[in-house]
């Protein structure tokens, strides 16, 4: 829906069921690009708006890693870029310099990817947040070398760095799906933080600047209903409810992509099988690819598994894609334990 556009809107098919969606402004002509990254064989598709018709396909990543498109390069046009859990590298293709790439080991298999602009100076920053601390490691691109660490947050909160006070620069801020609540530190007043009760559990975070006035605003989309709650950052209190989508929709009104949530259950308690993953019943996974199987019952598709080794043990790791949205399910194996990661964009 253009917000120029009052009760208009445009519908243009791009992708399949199991692509991410990456919007982006790569043309540089200031306007968002319609973009999707598709895990199964790390292909870019992105449709230009300033060459209406035309496409571009950039082959960039593998099927477990996670897209973290950004100006890294301050050249005003989005690049292409990943972060591989495994080793916790990212690997980024300037658009400045084509043919050229960029490899910047950063974070480990258990952080999230937190990109944004976090000193000001018109490029994109690599960070990760570590959800067991809640520290947030940045490596400012105006300071190469130098990084800072800040605890902001704790485990089973949605981290979401924007630029909520209008400086330029984005805020370390965490949303907590239990209580609704936004806990925002602005760059411009240090030491200081705003806590704001927006949203209930099971809304997606889709904070961004809806008004035009240089400053994000928090904002919820809630599946069940389609509706966008919208409490813009001038307005004193007012909202903005708008349904828009379904409950199957994926809201793409912000770029990175966050656990929304991260659990670890208990299978051999719940809905959960054993056996022969041959055997295994429709729409399910089959996890452990040794003596130890579970079935997990869901609609999701398979698009890649890997070995890591984290804690001493070793993780099976099936990663899965519906709609847009990423699940990792980490095995352990010979437990019936799995941790679930969703990400949500």
């Amino acid at each position: 829906m253009p917000s120029a556009s009052p009760g208009g809107f445009t519908s243009t098919q791009w992708g399949i069921s199991t692509d991410i969606p990456v919007p982006g402004d790569y043309d540089a002509d200031g306007k968002s690009d319609v973009a999707i990254w598709r895990p199964d064989d790390g292909f870019w598709h992105i449709l230009p708006s300033g060459s209406p018709g035309s496409f571009t396909s950039v082959q960039w990543g593998t099927s477990a890693d996670i897209p973290v498109p950004g100006d890294y390069d301050g050249d005003g046009k989005c690049d292409v870029a990943i972060w591989r859990p495994s080793n916790g590298i990212w690997y980024i293709r300037p658009s400045g310099s084509p043919g050229s790439l960029t490899s910047t080991q950063w974070g480990s298999p258990f952080d999230l990817p937190v990109p944004a602009d976090y000193d000001g100076d018109g490029k994109t920053d690599v960070a990760a947040w570590a959800p067991s601390s809640g520290i947030w490691y940045i490596r400012p691109s105006g300071s190469p070398g130098s990084f800072t660490s800040t605890q902001w947050g704790m485990s089973g909160n949605i981290p979401v760095p924007e630029d909520y006070d209008g400086d330029a620069r984005a805020d370390i801020a965490v949303w907590v799906p239990n209580s609704g609540i936004w806990y925002i530190r602005p760059s411009g007043s240090p030491g200081s933080f705003t806590s704001t009760q927006w949203g209930a559990v099971g809304d997606i975070t889709v904070p961004a600047d809806y008004n035009g006035d240089g400053r994000a605003d928090i904002a919820v989309w809630r599946p069940g209903s389609g509706i966008w709650y919208i409490l813009p950052s001038g307005s004193q209190g007012a909202f903005t409810s708008t349904q828009w989508g379904i409950s199957a929709d994926q809201p793409v009104a912000r770029l990175p992509a966050v656990p929304y949530s991260s659990t670890c259950m208990d299978f051999a308690s719940q809905a959960s099988y054993s056996g022969d993953c041959l055997q295994r019943p429709p729409g399910t996974i089959c996890l452990g690819f040794s003596d130890q199987f579970i079935w997990l019952i869901t609609e999701y598709s398979v698009t890649g598994r890997h070995t890591i080794s984290a804690c001493g043990l070793i993780d099976e790791v099936a990663t899965a894609v519906t709609g847009g949205v990423r699940t990792d399910y980490h095995h352990l194996v010979g437990t019936n334990l799995v941790k679930r990661i969703v990400f949500a964009r």
